[in-house]
């Protein structure tokens, strides 16, 4: 019974894919910011301890409803709070799969305005695919249509490319006329390449307001339990620096530390913890201005603290789920091993009784009898 309710569970939750992501924002700055005065400014900086704040708060969820072997619905509602204001969405949407190479989905929003999206997805070739998106928000202001067009090419087994150009509008009224404004546009080039050994990404972007390029280089273990990520990218708007590493500390559970170093982002390091389809994020802000106390505690503290809990927690309790895993088996083989004599001692028990018999029908009429025999 206990197995049947955890396959349909299984079942439910393959069929409906909930996901969920929650993101805690801490600004941390107050720690570091004292070092960047004089000594002279000591008296005018409090004494007391350090005041951490958090400065955003995000919560969203999705499920899929699939109604027939082609065609599903989706529900998703998201909700952040900021410096005192709060926002929130909800979506529908509706996905029908048309044949193996294509399929359509559409999507209504309610929240800052009504926005209509829907998205394309076909296979023109072998390996080349295209990806179309458009959408249509309705603001106080007035319409912002958005589109983004996108080739892929598988290059080989390893090796994917992708082609995408994207741009956002805006139109208004004003003096008694409609006008339309560019707000975004830009054309991007991506290769990704994943292998057993490495992982790469490459992305150019031409655009309006940014244009940037970006590099990502992952590198798993020889365990395949954690992987290195080291990620650089640069552009009109400044140049950030990533680090990171990611342990899978359970069967569905992963958890990562990453540091973000920019101007002007400062610096940032981000916890991250993800359970099946749950992802927990944590970011700190603990500077504005590239300094190296942030840079030394921020890397190596959460560093300290996963291999003390790991030590001291995780370890000592994944040792005992393995004894008492080998103590199940123990006393499951027990059980087959008496299973097993007694199965045998019933053979023996059968064929003594016929041995008895035979050697009794061959005494009556003097027939052979070997008392002793040696095989090989």
């Amino acid at each position: 019974e206990n197995l049947a309710r955890v396959r349909e569970e299984r079942r439910l939750q393959q069929r409906t894919n909930p996901n969920s992501r929650f993101e805690c924002r801490v600004d941390a700055t107050d720690l570091f910011d004292r070092y960047l005065y004089d000594s002279e400014y000591d008296d005018l900086i409090p004494s007391d301890l350090p005041h951490f704040e958090v400065s955003r708060l995000s919560l969203s969820s999705s499920i899929q409803a699939p109604l027939t072997n082609t065609d599903s619905a989706s529900l998703k509602g998201s909700i952040s709070t900021s410096n005192g204001q709060g926002n929130g969405s909800f979506t529908c949407g509706y996905k029908r799969i048309n044949t193996e190479s294509s399929w359509q989905e559409g999507t209504v929003t309610v929240g800052n305005g009504l926005v209509l999206d829907s998205r394309f997805y076909r296979r023109l070739a072998n390996r080349l695919f295209i990806n179309m998106s458009g959408s249509m928000q309705f603001s106080n202001r007035g319409l912002n249509p958005a589109f983004s067009a996108s080739l892929e090419n598988h290059l080989d087994r390893h090796t994917v490319g992708y082609l995408t150009y994207s741009t956002n509008l805006s139109i208004y009224e004003e003096s008694d006329r409609y006008l339309m404004e560019e707000d975004e546009s830009g054309m991007e080039t991506t290769i990704i390449r994943n292998t057993e050994n490495y992982g790469l990404v490459g992305r150019l972007q031409l655009g309006i307001p940014y244009t940037y390029a970006m590099a990502v280089f992952t590198k798993p273990f020889k365990n395949k339990k954690n992987h290195l990520r080291v990620s650089f990218k640069a552009g009109t708007f400044g140049a950030i620096l990533e680090y990171g590493v990611e342990e899978k500390i359970t069967e569905h559970s992963t958890l990562g530390a990453t540091m973000e170093v920019g101007y002007p982002v400062g610096v940032t390091v981000r916890i991250k913890l993800k359970r099946s389809s749950q992802n927990y994020i944590f970011p700190f802000h603990l500077s504005d201005e590239i300094m190296m106390q942030p840079l030394f505690y921020g890397t190596f503290v959460p560093l300290m603290a996963w291999f003390t809990i790991k030590k001291l927690i995780l370890e000592p309790r994944e040792a005992a789920a393995k004894e008492k895993e080998r103590l199940r088996r123990m006393e499951a083989n027990k059980e087959k091993v008496a299973e097993a004599k007694r199965e045998a001692l019933a053979s023996c028990n059968l064929m003594t009784e016929r041995f008895r018999r035979i050697m009794r029908e061959e005494d009556e009429k003097n027939g052979l009898v070997i008392v002793f025999a040696i095989y090989g």
